[in-house]
């Protein structure tokens, strides 16, 4: 509605020039708008256990959601889908293709010039941190069903870089008060599974080792999330393969009881339960009051409702007396911020015969994603700020010189002023896993997903257990009524 009428008062103008610089802003605003509808179609129907509309959805026009500016999330959230519909050698394809956009984000300057004078949108969207773990983690599940084992340990080495890259990323940071999101335990659960399947015992107990250590270190503070049973018993049995007396004695120390080989086995089976959906970015809004001090070239911006300050460098010539951005007083700034949607299951275990097993919670993908967001809150908020302000200069500077065109920018200003609220929406709300021993062969395997309220539902699988080497499988319930895989 705000598009439609800032259009009608621009037609209206009697300002030709107005008009023309005015209306393909306006007009370009509306369609983006147009594009975020079928993202919002997408979520409807997934949140309602829709998989396959879903995929309908972004098999329609895809030339649209291939643009090179939202590419990744197209591949991402097609990848995903087609995974929740079976479509495995599909999703590994996608997954790939998106590669070629991931590469690029490490290079692409010029987007991001543009945008620390427009705002983050108009750069090639590149993921989040936790996204591009979860990218990993998909594609490994495919290599793994496919049965390309080789393939999955490329994958997993390649997982093993992007946690570098995250480690990196921060380890020089001197923010002593906030431990950031820069390592993720899952991730190394998972690289651990896969070294084990393929017979690399040492690598298998490096990951496992990892993960042990992140969860007790991180995730029972940040995300309520112990060291699973499941990777106890498997960090344990390794350590007492390969020799680790010591460590296998510091295990049963911390964990609290004796490591036994006849019960604490691992299971040729290893199932990961995707379970809901991940939280979604919208937009908020904050007003900021500019108060000038003493230092040259510096201003601080606040916002007494939520006890926020915040200074920035505008330059010199900026905080003169006179100058065009001595004319700004306040400025109203956009955010990104996650808003839960959760799960309809609160949990979940795997039946086969007389043998039973409970998932265990491995990651908390919207913990995760919250804890993401907030470690670059401040470099956010003052990157945002500066923009903002100088826009709001240039505005009245050329106010001075000629209003039309002043009004104009103000104009345009406002609309390119929006947070990026994109986001891999098909992610699930929770991972969780459990392996379970199966004789070889054929075998048939029930989930059953407890919902609130005491419902239960049942998914049947069948299963052709190897002789040797782990099976990997997945699945993700979505509201009842999901997809039978």
């Amino acid at each position: 509605k705000v598009h439609q009428e800032l259009i009608s008062v621009c037609m209206r103008n009697k300002y030709g020039k107005l008009r023309i610089l005015l209306v393909p802003v306006l007009l370009l605003a509306a369609s983006c708008s147009q594009l975020a509808l079928k993202q919002d179609e997408i979520n409807q129907a997934l949140y309602s256990g829709n998989a396959q509309r879903a995929y309908t959805i972004l098999s329609q026009d895809s030339s649209r959601w291939e643009k090179k500016r939202n590419a990744l999330l197209y591949y991402w959230n097609k990848g995903a889908v087609a995974w929740m519909l079976g479509k495995t050698e599909e999703s590994s394809q996608l997954f790939m293709t998106s590669d070629y956009f991931l590469e690029d984000m490490y290079r692409n300057y010029a987007d991001i010039a543009v945008s620390l004078f427009t705002n983050d949108k108009v750069k090639q969207y590149s993921g989040e941190d936790h996204e591009r773990i979860l990218f990993q983690y998909y594609q490994i599940l495919n290599f793994m069903q496919l049965g390309n084992l080789e393939y999955a340990r490329v994958q997993a080495r390649r997982l093993q870089l992007e946690l570098q890259r995250l480690n990196d990323r921060y380890k020089d940071r001197k923010e002593s008060s906030i431990r950031r999101f820069q390592e993720d335990a899952f991730a190394y659960v998972l690289i651990g599974l896969v070294f084990e399947a393929s017979g690399d015992l040492d690598n298998a107990y490096v990951g496992y080792k990892n993960a042990v250590r992140i969860y007790t270190e991180d995730y029972t503070k940040f995300f309520d999330i112990n060291v699973p049973v499941q990777l106890q018993h498997d960090v344990m049995r390794l350590a007492a393969k390969l020799g680790n007396v010591s460590d296998l004695e510091m295990y049963e120390k911390r964990f609290g009881y004796r490591y036994d080989p006849a019960f604490h086995q691992g299971g040729n089976l290893v199932f990961f339960w995707n379970n809901g959906l991940s939280p979604v970015k919208e937009e908020i809004s904050i007003n900021f009051t500019i108060v000038r001090g003493t230092n040259a070239g510096w201003v601080t911006f606040t916002n007494s409702q939520y006890g926020l300050s915040f200074p920035v460098y505008v330059g010199n010539d900026n905080t003169k007396d006179g100058s065009a951005f001595s004319q700004v007083e306040f400025v109203r700034a956009t955010f990104p911020k996650y808003f839960i949607r959760g799960a309809w299951f609160q949990s979940a275990s795997l039946e086969s015969g007389a043998v039973h097993r409970n998932f265990e919670l491995a990651e908390d993908v919207g913990k995760v994603a919250y804890k993401v967001l907030d470690d670059r809150f401040l470099e956010e908020m003052g990157k945002t700020l500066l923009r903002l302000a100088t826009k709001k200069a240039s505005e009245y500077a050329l106010r001075e010189k000629n209003p039309e065109a002043g009004a104009a920018l103000g104009v345009i200003n406002y609309l390119t002023e929006q947070a990026d609220t994109r986001s891999w929406e098909s992610l699930p709300h929770q991972i969780s896993y459990c392996r379970m021993q199966l004789d070889p062969g054929i075998r048939q395997v029930t989930l059953y997903a407890n919902a609130r309220g005491g419902v239960v539902h049942q998914y049947p699988f069948t299963f052709d257990i190897p002789d040797q080497g782990l099976l990997f499988h997945g699945f993700h319930t979505l509201q009842p009524g999901t997809i039978p895989r």
